[in-house]
């Protein structure tokens, strides 16, 4: 599904600390910083309370005007994502990533994740919940 509803239906019906990361902040060199920083920081802040936090890119899309730059763009974001993952201080109960270059960098890059069990499936295709059995990043708390 497209994530604009889902995050929709989460927000509405959860109490939870949303906080949504402006794309064109992130490709802007001048902002990107500040932008991962601030939402760094509200995840921490929202995670220490024993918040379940959302933190989301904003939808609106930008491209350019050919594939190569488009791909830039979405490593330029999903570097970000990473990022701001990468900066947890606090271990969440859950961690749910949509999408999948994104997911697997999450997991991989930003909590070091070797090894992974899937246990079952939402749908075909579709992991329903997946165990990290090995980790090797530097932030093995989570």
């Amino acid at each position: 599904p497209s994530t604009p509803a889902p995050i929709g239906r989460l927000r509405a019906g959860h109490d939870l600390e949303a906080i949504e990361v402006s794309v064109p902040d992130l490709l802007e060199p001048a902002a990107r910083a500040g932008a991962v920083a601030l939402a760094t920081q509200r995840m921490n802040d929202a995670l220490a309370r024993g918040q379940d936090t959302l933190v989301f890119t904003s939808r609106e899309l930008v491209s350019a005007a050919d594939e190569a730059h488009n791909l830039e763009i979405g490593a330029r974001v999903s570097e970000a994502v990473i990022d701001v993952v990468r900066g947890a201080t606090a271990a969440p109960r859950f961690l749910i990533a949509k999408g999948g270059i994104t997911s697997s960098d999450v997991a991989t890059r930003a909590l070091g994740v070797q090894r992974a069990l899937i246990q079952g499936q939402i749908m075909p295709g579709v992991p329903g919940q997946i165990r990290f059995s090995a980790y090797g990043g530097s932030n093995t708390s989570l």
